[in-house]
């Protein structure tokens, strides 16, 4: 077994004709596929409205900051609650509003989102979604944004009904102020405008599943990462495939045109049933590659290989309930069931 590489190149033209057509083929029904809107006409919801709670706060004057606070506390009493009464909470804003790393984040955003419109318009589409496939699902109340000073681990968040959006981690991949914080490369790659919308939706479709598999082998971690994926995919399907995931196009398309490959390291190696952290974590943790792989390979190429073996499985099985899949602890059923076999 071998990944495949530049000498790919060198393949005769008439062979390349036919695989590009194949592939135009083969992407054009994925594509009917994946797009087949389903009929949410009697889905409806109230339309999302942001409210920018960084916004309000950058307009406090520097010497009214107590009675400022007090007021926006009757708007935004999840961040602000009863803190304006107390001096070290006072003292703890005063110091988030002079941090030079939070101001230039701050103003970053202000061009990047000149208009939250197209952002609420794509939220509500997405709650639409939500809706039709967790009939019991419950919107957001609210909908805030704020600068979360590049909280990558929790920065979109839903509490009391709010849900709470980082747009500090949304301002594109060349953002200097990732370099001065010493973000890795390959976690600014998605941090994006575009990736906010995916992100949120992974954020909310998580809070409806089971718990991650805590003792569980590769292949049911693969499989729990890849059934969020799956199921993002229905909620977005106009979205690209790399930003649902998180990859940047040219290694979505690497994991596409390795796909056999990597399934037959999996299997090669008998990864699948294994049950160490260590191994569990090359495949579906983060990191700048995938340990092994050759040259393109990017990290959590495990949880691509998941996200293939689900949707195979839902293609099985169309009329599995996607709340009731979302909530499954059995794994190892999902997978015998999938009838998974990679592209020849």
């Amino acid at each position: 077994m071998r990944f495949l590489g530049r000498e790919r190149l060198t393949m005769k033209i008439l062979g390349i004709f036919f695989s590009i057509l194949a592939l135009l083929i083969l992407g054009m029904f994925a594509s009917c596929d994946r797009n087949a809107t389903p009929d949410m006409s009697h889905i409806h919801i109230k339309p999302v409205r942001i409210e920018r709670y960084e916004a309000d706060l950058f307009r406090i004057p520097a010497d009214s900051l107590p009675a400022a606070m007090k007021k926006l506390s009757t708007k935004y009493p999840l961040f602000i609650g009863e803190e304006y009464h107390n001096a070290t909470g006072l003292l703890q804003m005063e110091n988030y509003l002079n941090d030079p790393l939070i101001i230039e984040a701050y103003f970053k955003s202000t061009k990047v989102f000149t208009d939250l419109l197209p952002i609420e318009k794509q939220l509500t589409e997405a709650f639409r979604h939500i809706k039709y496939y967790f009939p019991d699902w419950i919107p957001p109340s609210k909908v805030y944004t704020y600068i979360s000073g590049y909280d990558i681990e929790n920065g979109i968040f839903i509490k009391d009904s709010v849900l709470v959006i980082p747009l500090d981690n949304y301002l594109g991949s060349d953002f200097s102020g990732y370099k001065t914080v010493h973000i890795p490369i390959y976690i600014t790659r998605r941090m994006n405008p575009e990736n906010l919308i995916p992100d949120v939706v992974k954020v909310i479709l998580s809070s409806q599943m089971a718990d991650y598999p805590a003792d569980g082998s590769l292949m049911e971690h693969m499989l729990a990462h890849g059934i969020l994926l799956a199921a993002a995919e229905k909620i977005l399907p106009e979205t690209p495939r790399h930003l649902i995931i998180g990859f940047t196009p040219q290694e979505f398309n690497w994991c596409l045109n390795n796909e056999k490959e990597i399934w037959a390291f999996l299997l090669g190696h008998n990864l699948l049933f294994n049950k160490e952290k260590s191994i569990i974590n090359k495949f579906v943790g983060e990191g700048p590659t995938t340990q092994g792989f050759p040259s393109g390979a990017p990290g959590r190429t495990g949880q691509f290989m998941g996200w293939q073996i689900a949707k195979s499985y839902l293609r099985k099985h169309p009329q599995e309930s996607l709340s009731k899949w979302l909530t499954t602890t059995n794994h190892k059923s999902i997978f015998d069931q999938s009838g998974y076999k990679p592209p020849k």
